[in-house]
């Protein structure tokens, strides 16, 4: 949470291989959860989930929700 360049580069350093699988990539409404914690308008937004791998083994999952208006 506090590393302020590419993770996924640091990733690569640190083990020599990082791979990443998007799960999902959609325009939807934002959920409650969205507009909420991160306060977006009802318009759409696309939801990305993904998994990074190293070594074949999943290190994390991360989730990019991005409002239509950028």
């Amino acid at each position: 949470l506090e590393h302020s360049s590419s993770i996924t580069e640091k990733l690569r350093a640190q083990s020599g291989d990082a791979e990443l699988l998007v799960l999902k990539q959609v325009w939807s409404q934002p959920g409650w959860w969205d507009k909420y914690t991160l306060d977006i308008a009802p318009a759409p937004v696309i939801h990305r989930d993904i998994l990074m791998f190293s070594q074949k083994e999943a290190c994390w999952f991360a989730r990019t929700i991005i409002p239509e208006y950028t």
